[in-house]
């Protein structure tokens, strides 16, 4: 950390650091951490950007700091928290992000709020992981005869997320993934795909001690605390748990450093997405050497299979090495995709 005499503030997106944590990192104690117009600590302020953006008195408060810390920064780009940093006076400001893009494009504002990309950290994790795959399995998903050439795409997801098969392929590597003794976390979009697949693991397993879990972001504090332990009590137990959770609670903030393999029930095209997702897995823990992501194509689908495409180059740009089941469509549209990258 820079030692600027100023003041700091430390703001972020989400309240992802407990006091407990700053306070040991930093060597200070709590009366030395105030909040931006709320009180000021004289050391470090912390806020998120959505409580400064809904502030009523924003402009009022004392906005000048030595140096500003903007946790996950891609973020500066949106309206409102664009307006926040706008507002702030500082010597320095620091922008941390692990995915410096963003879908729409307009990573352009965030370097304008922080400045160009001066460096790139590499995760520890990058060398002891000795093993990263990603398992592509080939689903056969198809609309219903009766739906429209270009449905809505919002319809292709309703519809895809009641398909049996489809459920069926996805629970038996999740529990094959449980009886080899990973820690599988099962990311999905919508909630209710991910409690018929909860549903259908915990059928499957009635003869064994399933432990799943549902974490959605509408649980309240205590319900979310109360999974956590769990998870914890599954592990100081030798008991391999999973995780069913959206991927929009799960993509930032999240630590659970033990989890080594990722279930990719919606599609996703997004890199900065694939980035976020798969670094969930990425973490160091005691005893881990491999990391799996299970990849579902629906390989009957225009859409999707544009959506696989596109998550192929975030793969190998982290080092993973893409599996797929020899002269099949899937593995065919691998080799098509590597060819084409190759010769743009």
């Amino acid at each position: 950390m820079i030692p600027f005499p100023d003041q700091w503030a430390f703001l972020a997106s989400i309240r992802r650091l407990s006091y407990a944590e700053i306070t040991t990192f930093l060597g200070i104690s709590n009366k030395q951490i105030g909040i931006p117009g709320v009180k000021r600590s004289g050391m470090i302020d912390i806020s998120t950007l959505q409580t400064l953006a809904r502030s009523k008195n924003i402009l009022d408060i004392d906005r000048h700091y030595g140096l500003i810390i903007v946790d996950e920064c891609h973020h500066g780009s949106a309206v409102s928290f664009e307006g926040v940093l706008k507002l702030f006076s500082t010597r320095v400001m620091l922008g941390l992000t692990a995915t410096p893009f963003r879908k729409d494009g307009d990573q352009a504002i965030f370097h304008m709020q922080c400045g160009p990309i001066r460096h790139q950290m590499k995760g520890p994790e990058d060398s002891t992981l000795t093993n990263k795959r990603v398992v592509v399995r080939e689903s056969h998903f198809r609309m219903p005869p009766e739906s429209p050439p270009q449905s809505p795409i919002h319809e292709v997801w309703n519809q895809l997320i009641l398909d049996k098969n489809r459920l069926e392929l996805i629970s038996n590597d999740i529990i094959a993934a449980i009886q080899s003794g990973q820690f599988p976390l099962i990311l999905s979009e919508r909630k209710d795909h991910l409690e018929r697949l909860y549903s259908l693991v915990q059928q499957k397993s009635a003869d064994t001690a399933f432990k799943g879990f549902l974490l959605f972001g509408n649980m309240g504090k205590k319900e979310r605390k109360r999974i956590m332990v769990g998870l914890a009590q599954c592990l100081e137990q030798k008991e391999k748990p999973c995780l069913f959770s959206t991927g929009s609670l799960i993509g930032e903030g999240f630590d659970l450093p033990e989890l080594d393999t990722l279930i990719l029930a919606m599609p996703i095209s997004f890199k900065g997405r694939i980035i976020q997702y798969v670094g969930r897995i990425n973490r160091i823990s005691q005893g881990k050497s491999a990391a799996t992501v299970y990849d579902y194509v629906d390989i009957n689908l225009g859409l999707t299979i544009s959506m696989f495409r596109k998550r192929l180059p975030a793969y190998k740009k982290l080092g993973y090495t893409v599996e797929a089941p020899p002269n099949t469509k899937v593995s065919e549209l691998i080799k098509r995709t590597r060819k084409m990258n190759i010769n743009a």
